[in-house]
């Protein structure tokens, strides 16, 4: 009797495992728009959720976020839509990995669909390590999600 083992690659595990959390409980923020403002060390931080349903919305409302808030350091964004199939982050200049993905990894951890992220960051002189920044936009963001509350998905 012979066996064939197939081979898989830890980035096929992943994927697969990825796909399969947001399969089993899909959400969204319960509310259509929540801001959440926080002041770490001088430093004000204010993200604001937004609930949309399709990649064209999500550009139309970054975009005007970024035009309303234009004076601000940073408008970093992060989005999850249909159902997990479309994930992005923008750091908007901030060092690799410090700002969108951290925003990002709160959105998958709460297992959120059809929401965007924006947080708008007024620095004013204050120096952040990149482990600092890292923690503060994901502690911004999981404050937001807890305080919009989540519903179940349409998606």
């Amino acid at each position: 009797m012979t066996t064939v083992l197939r081979r898989t690659c830890a980035a096929d595990r992943t994927s697969r495992r990825r796909a399969s959390s947001y399969a089993d409980v899909v959400k969204t923020i319960a509310v259509p728009e929540h801001t959440t403002r926080r002041v770490v060390r001088r430093a004000r931080f204010a993200c604001t959720l937004y609930r949309l349903v399709d990649e064209e919305a999500v550009f139309e409302r970054m975009a005007a976020h970024r035009e309303a808030h234009w004076i601000a350091s940073r408008n970093c964004a992060a989005y999850i839509l249909d159902g997990g199939a479309i994930q992005r982050s923008d750091g908007d200049g901030e060092p690799s990995s410090t700002s969108g993905e951290p925003m990002l990894e709160a959105m998958r951890g709460h297992g959120l669909t059809d929401v965007l992220a924006m947080m708008t960051v007024d620095y004013t002189g204050v120096e952040f390590s990149a482990a600092d920044r890292a923690r503060t936009y994901s502690a911004v963001v999981t404050q937001a999600i807890s305080e919009a509350g989540t519903a179940a998905s349409d998606s």
